[in-house]
């Protein structure tokens, strides 16, 4: 209504200016008429005076024009001259080029001949040194032999020598008198020979260096001569260059002169041009001025009759409208009061509410998508446990292979020995060996490649699928892993095999006709330990010499159970590691259900709703707290890490709700006033330590930071826990609870659901998080990574088996003569096989502890890559990862003693005592 009554007013002002608007208009034509007739009346005298201006204007561009061809003139003849010089100058500038090339060449040959000269004297100095040295060592050696023959002449000729002694004085003499001719005939040979002539090339050489020394001054003053003459020229060849320059200037100047006449020239002709169609359009121009001038007359008079007409119909359409406002005016008020009521309230609303806050998530990190980063997570598993593994059990298999063509070529020693005294070459008795290392190793690496794209991905396959709906698995052939697998079987079958054949067939064929010489004891370090020592036994004894006697293959032994113990310690580590996971999170740290997020400015029913549904029945407990989500980029994959924040409203009986420990010490650490209590899985991924500043964004993206006073054990998800005080310190505002953590009755899976979807329902509830989603997830990933470590157990296992059986049967094999000699001298069967199996029981135990400690290093590989961001498997080792790994290898070395104990019992002892003839 005020609207409309402010129209009706502005419609009678604007009535008014019209009537006041239509007196001045006609008032102003006629202002408008003398005005443009005193105008054109100034134009015609200004024509006038403009065609004076252009007379003159023509009489100065042609003076102009005069002036600039002379100058045209004299710039032509100073760019010839000065094109003369140039050419000069770079005739003189190659002469000085060719100049400084001929001295560079000159400086270097006397350079060279300088180099040349010192060479020479130094050469002509070391050999007149060495003949002067040798010289005089020939001089000193000839004195003293001289000196030695007199004194031997002096005691014989001492009375009172007995016949011995005259003997041995004579026979001395003797030597040494031929020792003293044939020094004097080398001397003269030396001085004959090498003496007098060195010294005479000497001299020579001494002329030679002092001619060359004299036609190198000659040189040298050349060249001063020459270098000389080239600074004079070059001196002059400045000089023109900078009397050019100078031209070049004077020159430049003249044509930018020249250049600005031009234009001042080519400016007053357009600026004469541009007056002259000026005068001839302004001459136009006042002809047709005249015309409008009659034209704008008529029509200002036409105008004004038709203003009069539209100012009386405005007048009658003001009328209408102040009669309809004053009908409509009651209504119109009462619906701008309703109006005004509702735009109070909406602006209340509008206070209330928060600015948004915009989120960019990538595939892994989307809501929902827990699935794909699940898959990924498991594929990672997949990726790190395939980067370690095959390595391992490859240097494993290697090891066999190693030992097992090694002793391969001891056995057929006898057989090597007689082809090659039935005339065969080396290189032919070499590819038997290498031909049968070549053929296993292909047949193994055939059966490996079959099972390794066949049987293995289905392994693999069907421990993933469990968790996910995947697609039917597609085999695929690998060329560059089956051609690897290739190279690795000839380096691990053929190589020792060509090795060890070609250091056995070293010897004649004599020689590897008999049998290979037993390795040869020496004392160790145990028999220095004389208290040790004396109260072993004899067989104890006898198991420590041949323990260090066979050192081979001592170390493979304790390698190979090494090797076997730590894949099963790691196997067994990381599923202790994980099992029970899910139950110690949420059964022995985390004990509330959910975690119920309100909504804010709540209405007092919703408040009530809110309120009625806490109390029911089916919740046990409920505790006020601060809920908020919090972000960090963290992880190998810079994903940004979703940090669960709680902050109780009062730490009384929190730890029903969560216990905040140390995984160490299992110490309850506090909720201080200042700092947070983060999870030890976050701490892990950001390198933080308890006192450490760390920052983070909170819901409205902002990057907050706070102190971290506490790590507590957390196995799923991130954590910050803090008090209501170390809250605000941190974020900067005043505590508000906006959730509670919830203890149902029934704890079950479905009623946590049930209970969840209730609160959801409600207008009050924001959110309800539940630990079924993690805990789901994890459940995918330990399921499907106990499946492989099973997998791991078991080949584990059978390398084991494998190895332990093949060094036991090359031990047995390679000392059957020693093994039956001791039966023949009486010992009873257990003791023939403790006798050798005593070694490998004491090297497996070695082995077990050695495959302890590079079990737990495989182990801690494995917590690094292994684990998900949100999730941290337990370190701690327990005592079932050793003892299980000790008892397989026990059952294992303890099966193999009773065959080898069976197989020593039936042994022909006659057989092995004949096989060295």
């Amino acid at each position: 209504m005020t609207d409309t009554q402010a129209k009706l007013q502005a419609a009678r002002r604007q009535l008014d200016a019209g009537q006041a608007e239509l007196t001045a208009k006609q008032k102003a034509l006629t202002t408008q008429v003398t005005a443009a007739q005193k105008k054109l009346d100034d134009g015609a005298a200004q024509l006038k005076t403009a065609a004076a201006k252009l007379s003159a204007a023509k009489q100065q561009l042609a003076a102009a024009d005069t002036k600039l061809k002379a100058g045209a003139q004299e710039l032509a003849a100073k760019r010839a001259k000065l094109a003369t010089a140039q050419a000069k100058l770079t005739t003189a500038q190659k002469q000085l080029t060719n100049a400084s090339a001929q001295l560079k060449a000159a400086k270097q040959q006397l350079t060279t001949g300088q180099q040349t000269i010192a060479k020479t004297q130094a050469t002509l100095t070391s050999k007149k040194q060495q003949l002067t040295a040798a010289n005089t060592q020939y001089k000193t050696g000839l004195a003293q032999l001289q000196a030695a023959v007199a004194q031997l002449e002096k005691q014989l000729a001492q009375s009172g020598l007995s016949t011995a002694q005259q003997a041995q004085l004579t026979a001395q003499l003797k030597a040494t008198q031929a020792k003293l001719t044939a020094t004097q005939q080398a001397y003269a040979t030396f001085q004959s020979g090498t003496y007098d002539p060195g010294m005479a090339q000497l001299a020579a050489g001494t002329k030679q260096l002092a001619a060359a020394k004299s036609e190198l001054a000659q040189k040298q003053n050349q060249y001063e001569a020459s270098e000389a003459r080239y600074q004079t020229q070059r001196t002059a060849y400045t000089q023109g260059k900078a009397k050019a320059a100078t031209a070049q200037t004077q020159i430049t100047q003249g044509a930018e002169t020249l250049a600005a006449s031009q234009q001042l020239y080519e400016k007053n002709l357009a600026t004469y041009n541009a007056g002259l169609k000026d005068y001839q359009a302004k001459t136009a121009e006042l002809a047709k001025g005249k015309a409008t001038l009659a034209t704008q007359q008529q029509s200002g008079e036409a105008q004004l009759a038709a203003a009069k007409k539209t100012l009386a119909s405005k007048e009658q359409t003001y009328k209408k409208g102040a009669a309809d406002f004053a009908k409509q005016a009651p209504a119109a008020r009462a619906e701008i009061k309703s109006g005004e009521t509702k735009l109070a309230a909406a602006k209340k609303q509008v206070k209330q509410l928060a600015l948004p806050t915009y989120t960019a998530y990538s595939r892994r990190e989307m809501p929902g998508g827990i699935g794909y980063k699940t898959y990924t997570t498991v594929s990672d598993i997949i990726d790190a446990l395939a980067n370690v593994f095959p390595i391992f059990l490859y240097f494993l298999a290697a090891l066999v292979t190693f030992t097992t063509m090694g002793r391969f070529v001891d056995e057929e020693r006898i057989n090597a020995g007689t082809l090659r005294a039935l005339g065969y070459e080396p290189k032919d008795v070499t590819r038997k060996f290498t031909v049968y290392g070549f053929a296993a190793s292909m047949l193994g690496t055939l059966i490996g490649v079959v099972a390794g794209h066949t049987l293995l991905p289905l392994i693999v396959y069907n421990a993933y699928s469990d968790g996910f709906t995947l697609p039917r698995i597609t085999l695929a052939f690998h060329p560059w892993v089956t051609l690897a697998a290739i190279a690795l079987a000839l380096l691990s079958a053929v190589l020792p095999a060509y090795l060890s054949a070609k250091g056995e067939l070293a010897a004649n064929a004599a020689e590897l006709l008999l049998p290979k010489l037993p390795v040869a004891g020496s004392k160790i370090f145990l028999e220095r330990i004389t208290p040790l020592w004396n109260h072993m036994s004899f067989t104890h004894k006898v198991t420590a010499r041949n323990i260090f006697r066979y050192k081979k293959r001592m170390l493979m032994t304790i390698f190979g159970v090494a090797g076997a113990v730590a894949l099963l310690l790691t196997g067994y580590s990381v599923r202790a590691s994980i099992g029970g996971m899910s139950q110690t999170q949420f059964g022995g740290i985390i004990h509330y259900d959910m975690i119920v997020a309100k909504n804010s400015n709540l209405t007092s029913a919703a408040s009530r709703e809110f309120a009625k549904q806490t109390e029911s029945a089916a919740i046990k407990s409920t505790k006020a707290i601060h809920y908020d989500s919090l972000s960090k980029v963290a992880g190998k994959n810079n994903d940004s890490q979703a940090i669960t924040l709680i902050v109780p409203q009062t730490t009384a009986k929190f730890d029903q709700y969560v216990e905040t420990r140390n995984r160490k010490t299992q110490t309850t650490l506090p909720l201080k006033e200042s700092g947070a209590i983060i999870s030890e899985r976050l701490a892990n991924l950001v390198g933080a330590k308890v006192g450490d500043t760390i920052s983070f964004k909170d819901a409205s993206d902002v990057t907050r930071h706070v102190t971290i006073s506490g790590i507590t054990e957390m196995y799923m998800g991130h954590f910050m826990i803090m008090s209501r005080t170390a809250y605000e310190k941190a974020f900067a505002t005043d505590y508000t609870t906006n959730g509670e953590l919830v203890i149902l009755k029934d704890r079950s899976q479905a009623n946590v659901e049930k209970e969840a979807a209730k609160f959801m329902a409600l207008p009050a509830t924001a959110g309800v998080v539940q630990n079924t989603t993690l805990t789901n997830q994890i459940d995918t990933i330990v399921k499907s990574l106990n499946k492989i470590m099973l997998v791991l157990i078991i080949v584990a296992g059978l390398l084991g088996v494998v190895i332990l059986y093949n060094l036991t049967n090359i031990n047995v094999s390679e000392r059957i003569r020693e093994l039956s000699t001791i039966k023949v001298l009486g010992f009873f069967d257990n003791e023939v096989t403790m006798y050798i199996y005593r070694e490998t029981i004491l090297l497996t135990g070695i082995g077990i502890l050695v495959g302890f400690g590079i079990g737990d290093v495989l182990f801690r590989y494995i917590l690094a890559v292994v684990p998900p961001d949100e999730v941290m498997f337990n370190p701690a080792l327990v005592g079932t990862s050793f003892l299980w790994p000790t008892l397989l290898i026990a059952m294992i070395t303890a099966a193999l003693g009773w065959v080898v104990s069976r197989t020593l019992k039936n042994v022909d002892m006659l057989a092995a005592l004949k096989s060295v003839d």
